[in-house]
């Protein structure tokens, strides 16, 4: 007889599930039998370890945030770092991305919904402290004379995350080869590394200047 999982493992599982089945369809495209089928249990062993399917929602919304709380910093880094280090650092973060390669397209999901499950508190709200810490970091480069002094740093830190995380919530998907024959994470390499040239070209200083 096949032993179940532990709670907190089969409790992980199901935010799992849930998380890709989320970034496939939606919430509102997705059911808890969905869901339940996936990770091999009963519905009704769901709903005994979540009770409903907006629960659900709420904790993989927080699972979200932990991830973004986990990725920002890794950002930050690969913006800061154009020197010897640039390749390492964009390897760590492709690493991570490849890791967890549907939490972009579910958090670009949920913010043009406007509405996510985590408390009454929307998913733009709850990543609002990080958007301060980011429009800080530009603050402090301008100050030393490494980012351009006429960068807006709020309206910066939107439009770059608005770019980053386009670019990471398509990252994975392959519509269309283009270029013919890449490799897949070669090519994944280079679209966020052009993602991050452009926001470090956007912001850096020109010697020229």
């Amino acid at each position: 007889m096949q032993r179940r999982p532990d709670v907190e493992e089969l409790r992980k599982e199901i935010r799992e599930a849930a998380t890709r089945q989320f970034a496939e369809a939606g919430y509102h495209g997705t059911t808890i039998q969905q869901i339940a089928d996936e990770v091999g249990i009963s519905k009704q062993l769901l709903l005994y370890h979540y009770a409903s399917k907006e629960a659900l929602r709420s904790a993989v919304m927080h699972g979200l945030l932990e991830a973004w709380n986990e990725l920002m910093p890794r950002l930050l880094d690969a913006v800061a770092t154009p020197g010897e280090r640039s390749p390492e650092v964009l390897n760590d973060l492709l690493d991570y991305l490849d890791e967890t390669s549907e939490l972009g397209r579910l958090a670009m999901m949920e913010l043009m919904v406007g509405k996510a499950a985590l408390g009454g508190e929307g998913l733009s709200e709850a990543v609002r402290p990080w958007l301060r810490v980011a429009a800080d970091f530009i603050r402090r480069r301008q100050a030393d004379g490494v980012f351009r002094a006429d960068a807006d740093p709020e309206a910066a830190v939107v439009q770059i995350g608005t770019l980053l995380l386009s670019t990471i919530s398509l990252l994975h998907l392959h519509a269309v080869e283009w270029p013919e024959g890449a490799d897949t994470r070669e090519w994944r390499r280079r679209r966020l590394q052009e993602a991050i040239r452009m926001v470090r070209v956007s912001l850096a200083v020109d010697e020229a200047d």
